[in-house]
């Protein structure tokens, strides 16, 4: 979750919210907020971390801005990209594939077993299975008014 006075950006797993949050941080005036886990790399001098998961679904972001005074409903405009979901499962399947240190539990075990079919139907998505990837985009089925979804495969226009 990246954040200003003015825009919300509810980061998706695997849906290019890395560089999104760069072009933020970027081309933002003023201060950024972004939520981090624990031991995350500093993302510069103009932006303010919390802790947080970087991958707030809808009703965490909003109890999490709640402890710093804010709302859903405060921003011009909230941001999230959706992507293919195939796509997005392959991109996932591929990065637990890489075994990076931190990587560990059910998924990357699933991936490094090189199985692709297995991995989709068995690998939970950020630590849930099933997925319900509509908790990034809703609460309670319900989309903000001040949602604008992105379509991953557009991002770059």
């Amino acid at each position: 979750m990246v954040f200003n006075d003015k825009v919300l950006f509810i980061h998706v797993p695997k849906t290019g919210g890395i560089a999104v949050t760069r072009f933020l941080i970027d081309n933002t005036r003023g201060d950024v907020t972004i939520s981090v886990p624990p031991g995350h790399p500093s993302a510069g001098p103009k932006v303010k971390e919390i802790a947080g998961t970087r991958h707030e679904r809808l009703h965490e972001a909003a109890a999490l801005l709640a402890t710093l005074g804010r709302k859903l409903e405060d921003f011009e405009t909230i941001v999230s990209i959706v992507r293919n979901p195939y796509d997005l499962e392959v991109s996932y399947y591929h990065q637990k594939q890489k075994a990076k240190p931190w990587e560990r539990g059910r998924a990357k075990e699933l991936a490094m077993a090189g199985d692709f079919l297995e991995f989709a139907r068995r690998a939970p998505f950020n630590s849930r299975l099933p997925v319900h990837i509509e908790d990034w985009y809703e609460i309670d089925g319900v989309a903000p008014g001040n949602l604008r979804v992105l379509r991953f495969e557009n991002i770059e226009q």
